[in-house]
């Protein structure tokens, strides 16, 4: 499976459109952007039958998530296990959201 060797701290903004990140938690330009309608699930780690390697480094696989996007699998660590369930519900909820839009349309 794939291994993950280089892990980054980044920060992350979640809007009703796109998830960004940034070097920094005081940083205001993102260093990068993809787009909700080009994502379509969200998962915890521990859910997953087939595992990605969480690699080097010490991770806690309570608080890693997947963000799949039509080009690449985003695999994310929150900062506690509170949080990352609080991520993968917010982003749930917009997925699901962006879902019916595109049924209505």
């Amino acid at each position: 499976g794939e291994v993950r060797s280089s892990w980054k701290k980044r920060f992350f903004k979640l809007t009703e459109t796109e998830i960004q990140w940034f070097r920094n938690e005081a940083a205001t330009y993102a260093i990068g952007i993809t787009q909700l309608a080009k994502c379509f699930h969200v998962q915890s780690y521990k859910s997953l039958l087939d595992k990605p390697q969480l690699g080097k480094g010490k991770r806690e696989p309570d608080n890693v998530f997947i963000v799949k996007h039509k080009n690449r699998t985003f695999v994310l660590e929150a900062m506690d296990t509170s949080s990352c369930y609080e991520w993968i519900s917010m982003i749930g909820q917009l997925l699901l959201e962006r879902a019916g839009e595109l049924e209505e349309a």
